[in-house]
């Protein structure tokens, strides 16, 4: 009788803690009823992975690391984060994309938009003025703009946190390399052939024109270019539906620069005249096959 009476004591504990263990089992796995494989959830419960329908986001993270790294490091002139990768050699994209129609395979696409923009002003002595506490600037402005957009097609393998990300996508990029204007305070007379100006030199490395006292404009030329690449990658999954990974690129690209040249303006004596006078230099084409993205940028997501 004391037998039976301890089993009917014990069978509530048992039962409990079964309970507890299938919770446990339910925490990590759902079984789906079609027979499909286990989804990979957190120890809360939340979705690990991306599948078909989500979105994503991503950047560049790169700067960012670089941050964090500076501020372990205690670096004194650490700036902070920047998104802006875009490199005339080496087309990368600020802001990723993706859509997914299945689990594993995701429409992509990628773009970069930046504009730079700097003006300095140099003080000079005003030649028509005796007071040497009158100046006036010559003003410089440095311009530079351009774009990368890319779109193609994911492919993902990996059932864990560790995901392997393969693919193929085309990409264009365009960029007007530095553009230099300068406008002078002291302008060039007849009976001021030679004013005070600030020397620029002539930073494009082109051959001076003969008429070349002094540089008013210098462009270095656009380039354009256009590829079809493969990717192969890996994306850590440290969080649920956020992960950080680096990509690398193969494929075939076509590269155009554009023409160069650079203007000087000068007194002509002979004509009593102010003369501008330019020399340029010739762009170049290229047909390019290899290895893209060695430098092995990293790319933070987050899907939703």
């Amino acid at each position: 009788m004391k037998k039976i009476l301890i089993v009917i004591l014990l069978v509530p504990f048992a039962f409990s803690g079964f309970a507890q263990e299938e919770n446990q089992v339910t925490k990590l796995y759902i079984f789906k009823s079609s027979g499909e494989e286990n989804e990979l959830l957190s120890k809360n419960g939340h979705q690990v992975l991306p599948k078909k329908g989500d979105w994503a986001l991503g950047i560049n993270a790169s700067s960012l690391l670089q941050y964090f790294g500076n501020l372990a490091n205690n670096e004194t002139f650490n700036s902070s984060p920047r998104f802006n990768q875009i490199d005339k050699n080496l087309p990368t994209a600020t802001v990723w994309g993706k859509y997914f129609i299945a689990d594993d395979l995701a429409w992509r696409g990628g773009l970069d938009i930046f504009a730079d923009a700097d003006r300095d002003r140099f003080r000079i002595n005003d030649d028509n003025s005796l007071n040497p506490d009158d100046a006036l600037f010559d003003v410089r402005d440095i311009n530079r703009y351009g774009f990368t957009a890319s779109a193609g097609i994911e492919k993902r393998k990996g059932k864990s946190r560790v995901q392997g990300v393969y693919g193929a996508d085309v990409y264009f990029h365009y960029t007007t390399n530095n553009t230099t204007t300068i406008e002078y305070g002291n302008e060039i007379t007849q009976s001021n052939q030679n004013p005070s100006s600030t020397n620029f030199g002539n930073p494009t490395g082109i051959p001076t024109p003969a008429l070349g006292y002094r540089l008013i404009e210098a462009d270095f030329g656009n380039d354009f270019e256009v590829g079809l690449r493969g990717f192969i990658g890996v994306e850590y999954f440290f969080a649920p539906k956020i992960s950080i990974g680096g990509e690398f690129y193969w494929g075939l690209s076509y590269v155009t620069t554009g023409e160069s040249s650079v203007t000087f303006e000068g007194y002509e004596g002979s004509t009593n005249e102010v003369l501008e006078s330019s020399t340029f230099s010739e762009g170049n084409r290229d047909l390019e096959i290899g290895f893209r993205n060695t430098s092995a940028s990293v790319n933070l997501f987050f899907y939703f």
